[in-house]
C-alpha cells in the first residue's frame, strides 16, 4: 500500500503541473519526459522506485515529492503505526499534516493519494481471478457500517483454505446487491464443486439469490447463531437461558432425525409461551441443521454451523475503523473495509479440521445423488 501511495503521489504531482497525458500545454508549460529508476527512503531502507520525469523547456524539473522522500522516511515508526493500525479521522488528519510537513506537498494531494490507494485495494478484492481454486463452501454475510450494508463472500477451498472473494455495498441486504455480488463471482470464473454448501445469515434475499443462481447445486446452512438471536429477541430476558439451552441440545445431536425432532419439540413448547418466537424458530428450521444432515465431524460442524468465521474477520475490520466518527459516503465505507480485509487476509489460514474436508466432499456427493433421484 505504501509503494502504491508513493507512485500515486508522483503521478498526482505530475498531473498538477502538466495536466493529463496528451493534453495541450502552454508554451512555457511542463512536459512529461518518460520515467527513470530512482530510490526513496522507506522503513529505514533505500527502496527502488520508478519516478516520472518532467521538463520545462530544456530544463528537467525534479518532483518535490521525490526530492523529499529521498531524505524523509515515509514509514518511520509513528507513521507506520498510524497507517497500519487503523487510522481514525483525527489521526488521519495528523498523518496528512505530518506528511505535508515532511514532504512539502499540499495536504489535498496527499489525501487524494490515500484515496486512490484504498480504491485500488477495493478493485483488487473485487477483480482478481478466482479460477485457481475449487470451492466447496461459500459463506456470505452482511455487516452494517454507518448505515451501509457491506455484503461479503468468503470461500473455503476443497483443502480447507479460506479466501476472501468479494464485497458489495448497499442500503439494505436486498436481492439486487446479492445478485450483483454472485454475478461478479461468476464473471471472475469461480469454480465450485458439483454440489456445494452455502452458509448464510438467514436473509431471504440472500437465500433466494443463491437458489436462483445455482438451483439444484447449492445446499443451505443457515447460521445457528443468527437464528438463536432472532428467537431470543422476541422473548423477555427471563426466558433466554432456558430457550438457548433447549435449542443448543437439538443443535448438538449427532443424528439428523433426532435433531429435527428436538427442534420441533422446542417449537411446540415455544407456542405455549410466545407465538412469534415459535414462528421464528420454525422458519427455515431444517436448514439450520444441514451440517447434521451431512454427517460432518464435530470439528467441521463447529466451523460451518454459523457465519462466525466471517464475523471474526470483521471484528478486525471494526477494530481498525472503530474510531472513525464521520463516514462521508458509502464509497468511503467500502474502501476502508476492502483495505482492512486485504490486511486480514494475510493472516487467514486453513480451517481447524481441514484434513477432514474429504468427509464433507463425500457427503456433498451423496446429496448430489439424492437430488438427482428426486429430480428424476
Amino acid at each position: 500500500m505504501t509503494l502504491g501511495l508513493i507512485h500515486d503521489l508522483f503521478e498526482q504531482e505530475v498531473q498538477e503541473l502538466s495536466g493529463r497525458p496528451w493534453s495541450r500545454k502552454p508554451e512555457e508549460g511542463f512536459y512529461r519526459g518518460g520515467s527513470e529508476h530512482g530510490r526513496v527512503r522507506l522503513a529505514g531502507q533505500q527502496i527502488a522506485v520508478t519516478r516520472p520525469r518532467l521538463r520545462q523547456g530544456r530544463r528537467e524539473v525534479t518532483l518535490r515529492g521525490y526530492e523529499a522522500l529521498q531524505s524523509h522516511d515515509l514509514l518511520d515508526e509513528e507513521v507506520q503505526r498510524k497507517m497500519l493500525r487503523g487510522v481514525s479521522t483525527r489521526d488521519y488528519g495528523e498523518l496528512l499534516d505530518e506528511l505535508q510537513g515532511g514532504l512539502g506537498l499540499p495536504r489535498n494531494l496527499v489525501s487524494q493519494a490515500f484515496t486512490r490507494t484504498s480504491q485500488k485495494a477495493l478493485e483488487q478484492i473485487n477483480g482478481r481471478d478466482l479460477g485457481g481454486h475449487v470451492f466447496a463452501v461459500l459463506m456470505i454475510d452482511a455487516q452494517k457500517f454507518a448505515g451501509t450494508y457491506v455484503v461479503t463472500a468468503l470461500g473455503f477451498t476443497t483443502e480447507g483454505q479460506k479466501v476472501l472473494l468479494g464485497l458489495r455495498e448497499g442500503h439494505s441486504e436486498n436481492a439486487d446487491v446479492v445478485a450483483d455480488l454472485l454475478q461478479n463471482l461468476v464473471d471472475r470464473k469461480i469454480t465450485l464443486t458439483d454440489i456445494f454448501l452455502a452458509v448464510i445469515d438467514g436473509s431471504k434475499a440472500l437465500r433466494g439469490a443463491l437458489v436462483r443462481r445455482w438451483l439444484g447445486r447449492v445446499l443451505i446452512q443457515r447460521c445457528q447463531a443468527h437464528k438463536k438471536r432472532n428467537v431470543l429477541d422476541k422473548l423477555p430476558p427471563h426466558w433466554h437461558a432456558e430457550v438457548r439451552r433447549r435449542i443448543n441440545v437439538a443443535y448438538t445431536m449427532s443424528e439428523y432425525p433426532e435433531a429435527l425432532k428436538g427442534l420441533r419439540d422446542v417449537v411446540h413448547w415455544l407456542k405455549g409461551i410466545n407465538e412469534s418466537a415459535a414462528a421464528s424458530l420454525e422458519e427455515g428450521l431444517e436448514e439450520t441443521i444441514m451440517v447434521v444432515r451431512l454427517g460432518l465431524p464435530d470439528i467441521l460442524r463447529r466451523t460451518f454451523m454459523s457465519t462466525n468465521p466471517l464475523e471474526s474477520i470483521f471484528d478486525g475490520v471494526r477494530c481498525r475503523t472503530r474510531r472513525v466518527k464521520r463516514w462521508r459516503k458509502p464509497a468511503m465505507v467500502t474502501r476502508w473495509v476492502a483495505s482492512s480485509l486485504l490486511l486480514a487476509e494475510k493472516r487467514l489460514r486453513k480451517i481447524n479440521g481441514h484434513r477432514s474436508m474429504a468427509v464433507l466432499l463425500e457427503a456433498l456427493k451423496r446429496q448430489g445423488v439424492a437430488i438427482a433421484k428426486e429430480v428424476g
